[in-house]
């Protein structure tokens, strides 16, 4: 039931967001009474909402490591995340900071944010870091900030159906990795 409960609610605070989407809906779209919900999560709807972030983060965690054991060097790694990142169930990070995140208690905010460190940006950064030595002088944790944000915004125009993956996470990677200008003659 659990494990329902968390599907359930995950279509709808990541469609609705957090605070439009309530334990009564949730409810309703099971047919079971709220109080049910509770038993499951005595911390109600915002333990439900960060139980829906871990159950998704740690499916991220554990194909950014998949993947990092898969791929050759970071150049294939990128573009083999992006491709895998923009094809995802939406889940906008920007979204959830500036809608959900105000409505959550600090202890609720503290444990979302140490999830997605720990689950998207810490093994992005780590794979990053292997590859030190040829990445220019940035700081690893901006750069892969930067690196999901773009791939967010992929992704939503990929989902609306403006672009193909394939196209754009190549036409990304390719810029991410030797820049836009040609090569000088």
């Amino acid at each position: 039931m659990k494990t329902q409960i968390i599907d359930v609610a995950e279509k709808m605070f990541f469609s609705n967001g957090y605070k439009a989407t309530s334990l009564q809906e949730i409810a309703e779209s099971m047919q079971i009474k709220p109080a049910s919900l509770y038993y499951h999560f005595p911390g109600g709807k915002e333990e439900i909402y960060v139980e829906v972030l871990r159950n998704r983060l740690n499916q991220y965690c554990d194909q950014v490591y998949a993947m990092k054991k898969e791929c050759p060097d970071l150049e294939t790694f990128l573009k083999s995340f992006a491709h895998w990142f923009i094809l995802q169930p939406p889940m906008n990070m920007s979204l959830i900071s500036q809608m959900d995140m105000p409505h959550l208690t600090p202890l609720a905010k503290q444990t979302v944010m140490q999830l997605v460190s720990s689950s998207i940006f810490t093994p992005l950064r780590e794979t990053m870091a292997q590859s030190s030595d040829k990445i220019k002088d940035i700081e690893l944790t901006r750069l892969v900030g930067i690196y999901i944000s773009l791939l967010s915004g992929m992704s939503l125009a990929v989902k609306q159906g403006y672009t193909d993956p394939k196209n754009i996470v190549d036409d990304f990677i390719e810029m991410m990795m030797r820049g836009i200008l040609k090569p000088s003659s």
